[in-house]
């Protein structure tokens, strides 16, 4: 969560057998215009939200959703968003997202997301909570999260398993940070692919956390406040 994370937690991975088939121009959608050809001249663009965001659906993404912070199973162990709160991004970090996730699925495998947009109004929630700048965003400078560019990720394999990337989402340790050498050689091959995948879709990432991409020059998008995420009551 750009410096956002606290606690450590294990999260439970969606079981599926095997890969789903790509949604419906989602090849074409992450192939250059140069190449995408008729296809990817013919996608509809995903309808915004009144905070001018696209709302991301496997139906749509071939990606895996658990929003941790709509349940229980995070750092606080309170849902902080609605139960059925969507999860939403600027429509250049989805773009991103797209083609981050094709390239997962021609590896056979699957992205998973933890977190996407984040209501201003609950990163104040988590930063009461967890007031640490080196992984809670402050809210009066704003998250990443909270202007649609940053994502919460994790590969699937193909049984629909999580890599061991070595520490749970949100894990505050410096296990969590990129370039450990005290991990296990398999942990860092899989944090490599992860990292490998996000970079060459166009993200960026950060040093403290594994699980954390966004867009580079984050902070130059506006903060937004999305209506349709509710915070729990």
């Amino acid at each position: 969560m750009a410096s956002e994370a606290g606690g450590r937690h294990d999260t439970a991975p969606h079981a599926q057998t095997g890969a789903r088939p790509l949604p419906a121009g989602a090849a074409a959608a992450s192939r250059p215009a140069s190449d995408a050809g008729s296809a990817g001249a013919k996608r509809a663009p995903s309808p915004l939200s009144p905070a001018g965001l696209v709302t991301i659906e496997p139906a749509g993404y071939p990606v895996e959703i658990e929003l941790v912070y709509a349940g229980s199973n995070n750092f606080i162990c309170l849902p902080i968003y609605a139960a059925d709160a969507p999860c939403m991004l600027h429509p250049d970090a989805a773009a991103c997202l797209m083609r981050a996730a094709v390239a997962a699925r021609r590896a056979g495998l699957t992205l998973k997301i933890f977190d996407a947009y984040r209501p201003p109004a609950a990163q104040e929630v988590l930063w009461r909570i967890c007031p640490n700048p080196a992984y809670v965003a402050d809210p009066r400078h704003g998250s990443n999260h909270s202007r649609g560019v940053a994502v919460d990720v994790t590969l699937l394999d193909i049984d629909g398993e999580a890599l061991d990337m070595g520490t749970g989402f949100d894990d505050m340790r410096e296990q969590s940070h990129h370039d450990r050498p005290d991990l296990p050689v398999a942990v860092q091959r899989n944090r490599h692919l992860l990292l490998d995948i996000m970079l060459q879709a166009g993200f960026v990432s950060l040093p403290t956390e594994w699980w954390h991409y966004e867009l580079p020059g984050a902070a130059s998008y506006p903060l937004l406040d999305e209506e349709g995420v509710l915070l729990a009551e």
